[in-house]
């Protein structure tokens, strides 16, 4: 398999480069999906995965216009009937088999999660007790998840699966022609994968490979929710270029095929098992040099939270190596569906840093307060020192007891946090209410929301907000005024992102312009001040007219 030296060389799980006679095959020119050329390609190709598979005739390779995504699209729609009265088990070794229980709630599909340790694969004893206690027509796992690296024993997996007579589905883009595959052998009733990976082809093929089961099953269904992805359209069409001839459903991607045909040779004249060895080769010379480097692999454990920003209160995980966070994701929760902004998904390095401040601090004596003070961690080591905690809560309520004292009750004032829960909330305003013996207490949101509250209450009998970010996505008009979403609550503003470009009118009242203007029917810049009088005259327009 031959590169250039030009060639530049991509550091990422895929696409991969690829090699210059594949590359010679399919940009020869464009090849109509009629002629004799691609159909002995496509035929070519669909047995050629056969014996990659190391599967018999019996079972069906199916090759579409797609990548790895499509892929898992069409494993799961083509398995549930039209009544959703089946259900699935969606095992979870990272962000790949999150993905399917994605595809799962889309269409409504009932499952349940079966999740791993960051770092491990899916456990025997922990399937088995997932059939055991529930209802289970099909599993779907990850062969290799690229986001943590773990390799799923899939030949156990299969076993299992046959033993409870589940339908065995393997997710295979990140291992395919990479790792040992046995199909017919260890009973994986269809392995799933693209293009773009250890098979070296440029992206833009879904591929599947069908036991006689899985496809019985397929052809059972008769109320599949997909035109394209729907096997029945797409069985005829395999069968015929199988067998040498020439059918039509949709054009396939008659270069790729060219390209599929052409590598899937080259690796099959190279040996199966000399591939698996060179792969295996290399991973190991790059784990040997990685930690030669001190670097560590996979988290060890994942905690879930929400996100410390703003307020939109979106959901993650952290994933955790030696008590230290070294990424986030998203989870899908009610606010954020998965989503995170960059604060949210890389804003944590401060958690770890040497800097931060983990215990009270007290002004030494003789250090004065200046305007100009920067607060850098050489200015705190000079001008503070540590406390306990028992010594900093007495030192502040003497000093806050001496200004009320001195001053009066009304000299002290509490300002609330809106990250507070309504307890914590509760025992603050009546802290300084009963020890400062003050109605000074107030809230981050009273000056910017107050107004809101009382008109929520006065017509709706609530002052909460009537529904999620997330709604967005049903509303035919959508004003924003007195708001800064994108950036303010950038996940919150990509649900009015979405919302505008599937045609909902969006309308941006500010007297300054923001960044979703550009998704707007309508801007208004306002001049300041003048809100009320606008708004009065849009519900006198909305009355009247």
């Amino acid at each position: 398999m031959r590169y250039t030296q030009d060639d530049p060389l991509i550091m990422i799980p895929g696409p991969v480069s690829v090699n210059n006679d594949v590359f010679k095959k399919m940009s020869k020119r464009a090849f109509a999906h009629t002629e004799n050329t691609f159909t002995k390609a496509f035929q070519g190709s669909l047995q050629n995965l056969q014996k990659l598979h190391q599967v018999s005739e019996k079972y069906t390779p199916v090759v579409i216009a797609g990548a790895g995504t499509l892929a898992m699209e069409i494993a799961m729609i083509n398995l549930y009937d039209d009544k959703k009265t089946n259900h699935g088990l969606i095992c979870q070794s990272g962000y790949f088999g999150d993905r399917f229980s994605y595809i799962a709630n889309s269409f409504g599909f009932r499952h349940n999660n079966l999740i791993s340790k960051i770092g491990e694969g899916i456990k025997e004893e922990d399937l088995v007790k997932q059939f055991k206690n529930n209802q289970t027509d099909f599993a779907f796992i990850q062969h290799v998840d690229t986001s943590t690296g773990v390799l799923n024993d899939i030949k156990m997996f299969a076993e299992v699966c046959s033993d409870y007579d589940v339908i065995s589905v393997v997710d295979g883009v990140c291992a395919f022609n990479g790792q040992e595959l046995k199909q017919e052998e260890w009973g994986i009733d269809i392995y799933l994968t693209g293009a773009q990976k250890a098979l070296a082809l440029p992206p833009g093929l879904a591929i599947l490979m069908y036991s006689p089961k899985a496809r019985e099953i397929s052809e059972t269904q008769h109320h599949i929710p997909s035109y394209y992805s729907n096997l029945n359209n797409w069985w005829p069409i395999i069968d015929s270029y199988m067998a040498g001839e020439v059918k039509y459903f949709s054009t396939p991607a008659t270069n790729l095929v060219v390209g599929l045909h052409e590598m899937s040779q080259q690796i099959l004249t190279e040996g199966i098992y000399n591939v698996y060895n060179r792969h295996k080769q290399l991973a190991t010379y790059f784990r040997e040099e990685l930690e030669n480097q001190n670097f560590k692999f996979a988290a060890d454990r994942k905690v879930d939270s929400i996100c410390p920003y703003c307020g939109v209160g979106c959901q993650l995980t952290y994933n955790i190596k030696d008590d230290r966070i070294i990424s986030v994701s998203g989870r899908p929760g009610p606010a954020n569906k998965s989503r995170l902004c960059v604060k949210g998904r890389y804003g944590f390095d401060y958690i770890s840093s040497p800097e931060r401040i983990t215990k009270p601090l007290i002004r030494l004596d003789g250090s004065k307060k200046t305007k100009n003070a920067k607060f850098d961690v050489s200015y705190i080591l000079s001008n503070f020192r540590e406390a306990s905690w028992d010594e900093a809560l007495s030192f502040t309520s003497k000093k806050l007891l001496e200004i009320k004292n001195l001053y009066g009750p009304n000299s002290l004032a509490g300002f609330g946090s809106a990250k507070g829960s309504n307890e914590e909330a509760y025992l603050f305003q009546k802290l300084i209410r009963t020890a400062f013996k003050t109605n000074n207490v107030d809230h981050c949101t009273r000056l910017c929301h107050a107004s809101s509250v009382a008109a929520l209450l006065e017509n709706i009998g609530s002052g909460a907000v009537t529904a999620p970010f997330s709604e967005a996505k049903n509303a035919e008009v959508i004003w924003v005024i007195g708001a800064n979403p994108t950036v303010n609550h950038p996940v919150a503003a990509t649900f009015i992102k979405n919302a505008a470009k599937n045609g909902a009118k969006l309308f941006i009242l500010d007297p300054r312009g923001q960044s979703l203007d550009r998704y707007s029917e309508d801007s208004i810049n306002f001049l300041p001040g003048t809100d009320v009088s606008l708004l009065n005259g849009v519900i006198h327009t909305i009355i009247n007219e």
